[in-house]
């Protein structure tokens, strides 16, 4: 989906995508691995007013919960949805 996400950002200059692979190809010049604090801080301010949205499989929404909280994102600026079962 990175097309659509690209486009996406094209089309709205205030929303920014960055790409994390698990297991990229060596031409990846991109971030690598998992989510980290460290990530998160690298890419932007946690704490500038927007609201995070997370939404994906448990194994990847319930670590960015824990990352959001590790930047002191507030619960009131993030929201969650875990799904299961799709491919």
């Amino acid at each position: 989906m990175r097309e659509e996400f690209d486009s996406w950002e094209r089309e709205n200059p205030g929303i920014t995508f960055v790409h994390v692979l698990e297991r990229p190809s060596t031409e990846w010049t991109g971030e690598r691995g998992f989510i980290t604090a460290e990530t998160v801080l690298r890419h932007c301010d946690p704490h500038d007013g927007w609201h995070w949205f997370v939404s994906g499989p448990p194994a990847m929404v319930d670590p960015m919960r824990r990352v959001l909280e590790a930047v002191g994102v507030d619960q009131d600026h993030s929201s969650f949805e875990s799904f299961a079962g799709y491919l």
